[in-house]
């Protein structure tokens, strides 16, 4: 999900890395940027065929070398292990790891070539955990082409973390994290690790990143951001305030992208909001902003990078000028997903890595699951040949069905395929889609009002046959399953089965026309909005608000509602063809893409019957999951 609690474990990521310990391992691998190509699932294992296992840092020297690290629980063991995966350009693979005292892990990893690697991260040496503030020690590993070793580093109190480290050569190597409240430094020589001097003054000063072009130029972020020039470090005047930066990628002394999020201490109140910053040698600027958590960022110059995060394995590129959202993935169940470390090897090979955790069984347990995605796949077919025209889902927001304009149905996670009109010749285009009661079937709605019923989905009658003063747009089903209504761009309404007629916008001038409905959870009230997001209430449904007196950067494409308690609704969601994501009554912001440059414009939206997540559906296929 998007907005939580933030985690307040510093994370990183740079020339290969990011910090935090979490549940699940993932990789993924990202198209580059201005390619069409899309990126999938692949297998990455887990220590002993647990699924207790996270994966938060990668680095990639070729297309065949890559190393991932994180933490595992290992089999027999109440505390974390250390967790290092190898690709050899097929597969990954696990690698043996030492994992000193308890609650060993592993945040980030920084390679030169495919016989040096560093790894950095902490262990306990206590039955308190190794990120508890009284008992840490750092820990930084060393590959040397065959095995991982741990190598002696400094430290300064029973408090110390490492949290990011970059690497320039066999001879050089900075890593960073905190020390109770303040920052920690240290540094290779080739020969062995020393501090090195923080001028950090901040109350909390942790840092969480680094990125080293040279010997003499290295960029750290975190609480504050540091900047080293092979004789000290100090703090950069200009740096981001009220923010904590994650992760940091530099290019060169002139060239180095920031993101992270603003922080939830303070003044500042509601959801996470991403924030990209750019260095451009002088001083920091911002690159945008988002309702997303960025985690991780890798750049291969200064107009081609990829940044990472938790909304549901968010995937973005910075062209140089703007940020765009990245196809990714469709994770395989209801979960949340989070990609936190990215690194690429060349132009047409990446990886991200992070985890997915879910929620199953008759009394939710947390389950957790591999979830690894590769790419890109430059040969790859669109999803559909017609556009996608809506998105229906069977509960969880990882099991949903996805609808395109000649009836074509794609099913992704748990969500069974019951059938489609893709080979049938239509009258008029599907517009609309809906899940029956019990996930067990769905309906297709034609412009034209024709129904089409697959599985336990029922027909109860259609407009096919009745000529219409406008086209349907879309449906609704009532709360039993055994009606549904159709709606048309004058907000003509049309009810079958069970489903009883409350009113309509029939006769009624419009400003703009209508797009969508929602149906109360008592099923005795309907609402429906307009593309300008105007909202009207019929039966029982409550007036919250709207955007019809609002001036909207993209037309209003559909409503959904917040889940409810017995038959009181408490809110509703509007969606932008943008992605922006307009919110009344209780309905939380949660997030949207609209900050971004969409490859394709949102054209539908689903949340579940529980939990405040929602998803967006572009007409391109892509999914955005909140």
């Amino acid at each position: 999900m998007v907005w939580s609690r933030r985690r307040r474990t510093p994370r990183k990521v740079c020339a290969g890395v990011v910090a935090i310990l979490v549940s699940v391992s993932v990789v993924a691998v990202v198209p580059p940027v201005g390619a069409s190509a899309s990126w999938g699932v692949v297998a990455s294992p887990n220590v002993g065929g647990s699924g207790d296992s996270s994966l938060s840092g990668v680095a990639c020297t070729s297309a065949t070398f890559c190393m991932a690290v994180g933490a595992a629980f290992a089999p027999g063991r109440t505390d974390w292990r250390t967790l290092v995966e190898q690709w050899d350009g097929a597969r990954w693979s696990l690698v043996a790891s030492p994992s000193p005292g308890e609650h060993a892990y592993l945040s980030a990893v920084s390679c030169t070539s495919d016989s040096n690697c560093t790894a950095v991260g902490s262990y306990g040496v206590s039955p308190q955990t190794a990120r508890s503030s009284q008992s840490s020690r750092t820990l930084i590993e060393q590959w040397n082409g065959r095995s991982w070793s741990v190598v002696a580093s400094p430290n300064h109190s029973g408090a110390d973390s490492l949290f990011g480290v970059s690497c320039t050569s066999a001879t050089f190597c900075v890593a960073v994290g905190r020390e109770v409240a303040r920052s920690l430094i240290e540094q290779w020589n080739g020969q062995s690790w020393s501090f090195v001097g923080d001028p950090g003054t901040a109350e909390y000063n942790g840092l969480s990143g680094v990125s080293c072009t040279s010997t003499t130029f290295c960029m750290a972020v975190g609480a504050s951001v540091e900047l080293w020039d092979g004789w000290r470090w100090s703090v950069v005047a200009n740096a981001p305030s009220g923010v904590a930066l994650s992760g940091v990628s530099c290019t060169s002394a002139t060239e180095c992208v920031a993101v992270g999020d603003v922080r939830s201490e303070g003044p500042y109140v509601g959801p996470p909001a991403a924030v990209m910053e750019h260095w451009n040698g002088v001083s920091w600027s911002s690159a945008g902003l988002s309702n997303w958590v960025l985690t991780g960022v890798w750049c291969a110059a200064a107009s081609n990078c990829y940044a990472v995060g938790s909304n549901a394995g968010a995937l973005v590129k910075w062209d140089g000028t703007s940020w765009s959202i990245v196809a990714g993935p469709n994770p395989s169940h209801a979960g949340a997903a989070e990609l936190i470390g990215v690194s690429c090897a060349s132009e047409t090979t990446c990886f991200a890595v992070g985890f997915t955790s879910d929620y199953v069984g008759p009394k939710p347990a947390e389950v957790t699951t591999t979830f690894v995605a590769q790419g890109p796949d430059a040969t790859a077919a669109p999803i559909s040949n017609e556009p996608i025209v809506g998105i229906a889902g069977q509960g969880f927001r990882g099991n949903y069905w996805l609808v395109a304009s000649d009836g074509g149905v794609f099913s992704f996670g748990g969500a069974p395929y019951y059938g489609s009109t893709g080979a049938r010749r239509l009258n008029k285009p599907i517009v609309g889609m809906a899940p029956a009661v019990h996930g067990g079937g769905y309906w297709l709605v034609a412009s034209d009002g024709g129904v089409f019923s697959f599985g336990d989905a029922h027909f109860y009658g259609s407009t096919g046959a009745r000529r219409l003063n406008k086209p349907i747009v879309g449906m609704a089903v009532t709360p039993s399953g055994h009606g549904y209504w159709l709606v048309a761009s004058d907000g003509g309404v049309f009810s079958f089965g069970d489903a009883h007629f409350y009113g309509s916008t029939g006769a009624r001038r419009l400003n703009k026309p209508i797009v969508g409905m929602a149906v109360t959870p008592s099923g005795h009230g309907y609402w429906l909005v307009a593309s300008d997001g105007g909202v009207f209430t019929f039966g029982d449904a409550l007036y919250h608000g709207s955007t019809g007196a609002t001036a909207l950067s993209a037309p209003i494409v559909g409503i959904s509602l917040t889940p409810e308690i017995g038959h009181l609704n408490f809110g509703y969601r509007l969606v932008a063809s943008d992605g922006t994501v307009f919110n009344f009554s209780d309905a939380q912001q949660d997030g949207s893409p609209g900050a971004l440059s969409l490859q394709a414009p949102i054209v539908g939206m689903f949340t579940p019957p529980a939990g405040q997540l929602y998803m967006l559906a572009a007409s391109d296929g892509e999914t955005f999951g909140f």
